[in-house]
């Protein structure tokens, strides 16, 4: 339920940061796109993944008590931060996060 909520929230941020778009296909086709993929994660322990360009996509994992991921989000380019987001997802389970015309899609697995 936590991960529906989260969600929810994540999305309705995204919907009142973005509004009502005027963007055409072509435009949205072009969306800043990154796929972090699968990232073990350690309760605290910081991740930086480089995404070319000079784009660096830092997370900080914290494990919660049901088993799943809450991750904050920092992604930089050249040392300016673009955005941040915050999602909560199970271990082994795609998030993706769309804050504006950035999406970021990551996978949190829990080491062991």
């Amino acid at each position: 339920m936590k991960t529906r909520t989260s969600l929810v929230v994540l999305a309705s941020l995204a919907f009142a940061l973005v509004g009502c778009s005027k963007h055409t296909a072509a435009t949205k086709a072009a969306q800043n796109t990154w796929n972090v993929g699968v990232v073990e994660v350690s309760d605290g322990v910081q991740i930086q993944r480089d995404l070319s360009g000079g784009r660096v996509c830092t997370i900080i994992p914290a494990v919660q008590k049901d088993g799943s991921v809450l991750m904050n989000l920092t992604l930089t380019q050249n040392g300016k931060l673009l955005t941040k987001a915050r999602i909560q997802t199970g271990s082994d389970r795609e998030a993706v996060m769309t804050v504006g015309d950035i999406s970021i899609d990551v996978t949190p697995h829990i080491k062991p």
